[in-house]
């Protein structure tokens, strides 16, 4: 049964071992290349399974094709090579919605050798195991309903037996009036039958109808929120905005808005329905060949009326607590993440869209009909809340995925928070300063960070991390979460990007970089600032403002930019009233004293400071010396790997 477990890596069939957190990591070691350590099988798997891997992988590639090299056990030109294909995946393309699905993940697992009979035989194992979980499903759902309203359970039993004679369909219109009477019951057996029908339809690899959060999974606290959307907070009056979508001339680009258009709403994230007001929206380009549709919940004030809460995001200081020099890491991707969560009905009321322009010929077919409004039932990037939510309802599910620290059978247990604090006798400087630590085998715990829908799992070595991707991937379907087999990453030391940098270990020392892209185009923004800089007194403000945040994302890779940083924000808040002439803020001692001289209030402003930013900002003294220090550090034609953690005995 654990094959199949191994198998259960895939969108449809994560209810296997949804509940069950344990399992043979040593059947993963075949999936290694020629090219990555199998998994650290020995003496880097788990203490539980370490002499079953061993014994796994000597039987399996024989003593004479395995290479010993510095502590860990190699294959030599025997695993299935597939190379080409992951270092392409470490590249931002190949993570495309559109990137072939890399079956041979799963496949490798089992079938190793790549033997068409064993292929075949995989294929009808998944398609089996496929319609045994949609039943699962459907039985799970009626069980969890009969339990929480069993006053309907009666009619719904009396239905089946007429069913048997013919008489079903009297029976089943009492069952549905019951229903709709009863206002939480038909919530609960709504969402339900969604959930349902999106699942039925997926396929082993794909939501092809997208998915709902199978809410009954929830934690009962949450399982409200989740099934009818997180209430909205509002400071002020909503708006009444019901202008008509300005129709797009460009006839290509009016095709691909459509394209986009019939994807949501086919996956009836757009449905009719009432609603008081509208929202617009339009594209923009993403890439070379695509586009990106934006909502725009800020016209008329629809975000601007709402109010949602900070929330905070995983850094690469917070990626760094779980890393050491026998960490392998692997990516996984929530499928349609803001497409997933519903938003609440008071939302949907004002979250209406004209998509009449792009859909004339459904005027023709129903005559009756003038307009073509549709209004989002799902979250939406460009409405104010749905960040909050969306995050919201991931948090929850990452506890539920992490499960309890304190299983033996649980791959992402831990004993204690350990401190290795810099001065103590005991401190390590290959390790995390902070990290959770296991008593069992004294190694750092597996662990992984959600940063919005791209999720970083590790892990000791290859079969540890993988069993963590593993683990994570059936829990996320098993609550109704898209795990995107098509951007899967296999762990490795040296992974693609997250999150903005490139964080691995080569040689038993961690590091962090960026991509050459990104070291790219760092270097063109502070050349393009230096050479405005010296060609004019002033520099348009949202073009700086917009390099400005780009370069705060990317010094938290190289924090040795921070400083240099400092001109840039003088010079973006030199407009601002109470400013010297280097771009400092006045102490409040000496605005008091300009007040009195004057005879003013101290809450007066200068004259002539507005509101909002000028168009251009005038430079500020510091700025010249700040940006050439950023353009001597960001003087090599690559990016460096900055050293975290060194090497045992460097």
């Amino acid at each position: 049964m654990a094959g199949l477990v191994d198998l259960c890596t895939g969108v449809a069939a994560h209810e296997i071992a949804a509940g069950n957190s344990s399992g043979s990591t040593a059947g993963l070691a075949p999936g290694c290349t020629a090219e990555e350590p199998l998994g650290g099988v020995v003496g880097m798997a788990s203490e539980r399974a370490d002499e079953q891997a061993q014994k796994r992988v000597r039987r399996l590639y024989g003593e004479d094709n395995l290479v010993c090299h510095g502590g860990e056990v190699w294959a030599q030109d025997v695993a299935p090579v597939m190379q080409e294909d992951r270092e392409k995946r470490k590249q931002k393309t190949a993570r495309s919605d559109d990137a072939d699905i890399p079956i041979y993940l799963w496949d490798s697992v089992l079938n190793w050798e790549d033997e068409p009979r064993k292929t075949e035989a995989l294929c009808k194992i998944r398609l089996g195991v496929l319609r045994w979980c949609k039943r699962t499903v459907r039985k799970e759902f009626l069980g969890w309903f009969w339990g929480k309203h069993n006053t309907l359970k009666g009619t719904w039993v009396e239905m089946q037996r007429a069913a048997l004679t013919g008489e079903g369909v009297m029976h089943l219109k009492t069952f549905l009036n019951q229903v709709r009477r009863n206002v939480e019951a038909k919530r609960d057996w709504e969402a339900g039958r969604e959930c349902i029908v999106r699942y039925s339809n997926s396929t082993w690899w794909e939501w092809n109808d997208g998915s709902r959060p199978h809410f009954w999974r929830w934690p009962v606290e949450y399982q409200k929120q989740v099934r009818d959307g997180v209430p909205p907070w509002f400071k002020s009056k909503v708006p009444n905005w019901k202008v008509p979508q300005r129709v797009e001339r460009d006839p290509e680009l009016r095709k691909a808005m459509r394209a986009k258009l019939e994807k949501v709403k086919n996956l009836r994230c757009i449905q009719p329905g009432t609603m008081t007001s509208l929202t617009s929206y339009f594209s923009v380009p993403k890439g070379d060949s695509d586009l990106r549709m934006v909502y725009d919940g800020t016209k008329r004030g629809l975000n601007d009326s709402m109010w949602a809460p900070w929330f905070a995001l995983p850094t690469i200081e917070t990626h760094l607590r779980f890393l050491g020099p026998e960490s392998s890491l692997g990516d996984i991707d929530i499928g349609d993440m803001f497409h997933i969560f519903v938003i609440h009905e008071k939302v949907q009321k004002l979250a209406g869209i004209d998509v009449t322009p792009f859909f004339p010929e459904e005027l023709t077919q129903k005559r009756q009909l003038k307009v073509i409004w549709l209004r989002w039932v799902r979250s939406v990037m460009g409405l104010k809340s749905s960040p909050y939510n969306c995050i919201q309802g991931i948090l929850v599910a990452e506890e539920l995925i992490k499960g309890n620290p304190s299983d033996e059978d649980n791959v992402f247990r831990w004993d204690y928070i350990a401190l290795n604090l810099p001065g103590s006798q005991s401190y390590q400087p290959g390790i995390p300063w902070i990290c959770k630590w296991r008593k069992g085998d004294g190694k750092l715990a597996c662990d992984f960070l959600i940063y919005v829908d791209d999720i970083r799992s590790g892990g000791n070595g290859w079969c540890e991390a993988r069993r963590a991707s593993q683990v994570i991937a059936m829990r996320l379907n098993y609550l109704g979460l898209q795990d995107a087999a098509r951007k899967r990453r296999d762990p490795s030391q040296q992974p693609g990007p997250w999150a903005g940098s490139v964080v691995g270990t080569m040689e038993g020392v961690v590091y962090v970089t960026v991509t050459q892209e990104r070291w790219d185009k760092a270097k063109m923004m502070v050349n393009w600032i230096y050479g405005a800089v010296k060609s004019a007194e002033s520099v348009d403000f949202k073009t700086l403002e917009s390099y400005s945040f780009f370069l705060i994302y990317f010094s938290c890779t190289y924090p040795a930019c921070v400083p240099y940083l400092k001109g840039i924000h003088l010079r973006l808040d030199s407009w601002r009233p109470w400013r010297k002439e280097d771009g400092w803020k006045y102490s409040l001692r000496e605005i008091r004293a300009m007040l009195e001289e004057k005879g003013a209030d101290v809450g007066e402003m200068i004259p002539g400071c507005g509101d909002r930013p000028p168009g251009k900002v005038k430079v500020v003294p510091r700025l010249h010396d700040d940006l050439q220090a950023l353009m001597e550090l960001l003087q090599p034609d690559t990016p460096p790997k900055r050293t975290i953690y060194p090497a045992k005995g460097q």
